[in-house]
């Protein structure tokens, strides 16, 4: 088996897995099981081959698809490398674990001193 098959085949089992991922998912959620380990583990799967399956668009070795591609067809990567997501307000904590945090600072550097 030369090289360019031994690549077809992975990205053939690739797109075969993350079918089969996607398919397994939309199962529990009809379920409504949304928050079960097993779903969060389907969702990592997920993630990590539509990142593996963006590779090879990014490099142009599988056409573009907008399925497998957030909204904007962003790719997963820059939306990762994006960094923190704040609030409306600004703050990247909401309210009460903005308070909660800030009254840790306090207490912690008090006792400090």
């Amino acid at each position: 088996m030369d090289r360019l098959e031994q690549f077809e085949k992975m990205l053939a089992d690739l797109q075969a897995q993350y079918a089969d991922t996607a398919a397994r998912m939309d199962t529990l959620k009809a379920q409504d099981k949304t928050r079960t380990a097993t779903y969060r583990q389907l969702m990592g799967q997920k993630l990590t081959l539509g990142q593996m399956l963006e590779t090879y668009r990014v490099y142009g070795l599988l056409k573009s698809q907008k399925r497998g591609l957030p909204r904007g067809g962003t790719p997963f990567f820059y939306i990762i490398s994006a960094g923190v997501r704040r609030r409306r307000n600004g703050s990247r904590r909401s309210g009460r674990n903005r308070r909660r945090c800030a009254g840790l600072r306090r207490s912690r550097g008090k006792s400090r001193r």
